[in-house]
């Protein structure tokens, strides 16, 4: 079998059966390849690894389960070992813990750098557990004001001439952990948003529905307007009801050229 039709076959056997993503070696010999080769393959051809894609079904498929049952059983339907395999087969938001909040930041220390993108520059802030803020900007120094007067006891260091992140998030994401200042629902919400597919439009009343919320769009468009990772928590896929594009963080043009990326991508 060429690389193609490998991949293809590896596709269609981890949509039919996602437990096999969690055996690289088992999967790789049913091709006679060795792991490190057969990972590398899929990846280059797939854009992402078996892992990651097996990751990407468990959390399509966890979703609409968790509206109305438990993490254990949604984890028992799935006949995942623990609820915490559910939880790794989700982009990984940290929420900070209350004594983060509390030290008002004294044991947090921020590198930041802008770098540029196919649209255009962004500031990256990563602390020592993740990504703690991602958005467009042309100029940084206010949101670095007020990233530092939250928490005045965080240490931010510029780190100018450094790229933070590996690769252009927009054309070669990878799995990443997201550290954020958060409260659970706006957590909910977000672990919504990452539900969505690239090139899909949801309403703030789809997103209240789907974390079980129906009157919550409210609630929903306000922990919306405060994600404060753009793109990799793509809240730029919520519309209102009626179709119409709404607000974004990050400006309107920058929300529209998301979307027909997005679209012209996924056609």
């Amino acid at each position: 079998m060429n690389p193609f039709d490998v991949c293809h076959h590896c596709i269609e056997l981890l949509i039919s059966d996602p437990l096999l993503g969690n055996d690289l070696n088992a999967l790789a010999h049913r091709y006679n390849l060795s792991p490190s080769h057969f990972q590398k393959m899929f990846k280059r051809h797939v854009g992402i690894t078996p892992k990651q894609f097996q990751q990407s079904i468990l959390t399509q498929r966890a979703q609409p389960m968790l509206l109305t049952q438990s993490a254990l059983d949604t984890s028992e339907s799935l006949q995942l070992s623990s609820p915490s395999r559910l939880h790794d087969a989700f982009v990984t938001i940290e929420a900070m813990s209350p004594g983060e909040f509390k030290s008002q930041g004294e044991s947090l220390k921020l590198r930041y750098a802008q770098q540029h993108t196919i649209f255009g520059p962004i500031l990256v802030v990563l602390s020592e557990r993740g990504i703690f803020y991602l958005g467009f900007h042309h100029d940084i120094s206010n949101t670095i004001l007020n990233i530092q007067q939250r928490f005045p006891k965080a240490r931010l260091i510029a780190c100018e001439d450094q790229h933070l992140l590996d690769n252009d998030p927009f054309i070669n994401p990878s799995n990443v952990t997201l550290h954020l200042p958060a409260t659970n629902f706006q957590v909910q919400v977000w672990r919504a948003l990452l539900s969505t597919r690239a090139g899909q439009l949801i309403s703030y009343k789809d997103i209240a529905t789907r974390i079980g919320n129906p009157k919550g769009s409210r609630g929903v468009g306000q922990a919306v307007g405060a994600n404060p990772v753009a793109f990799l928590i793509p809240c730029h896929r919520v519309i209102k009801q009626s179709g119409a594009i709404s607000g974004y963080r990050w400006g309107i043009p920058t929300k529209k050229a998301l979307l027909s990326w997005e679209q012209a991508q996924h056609q």
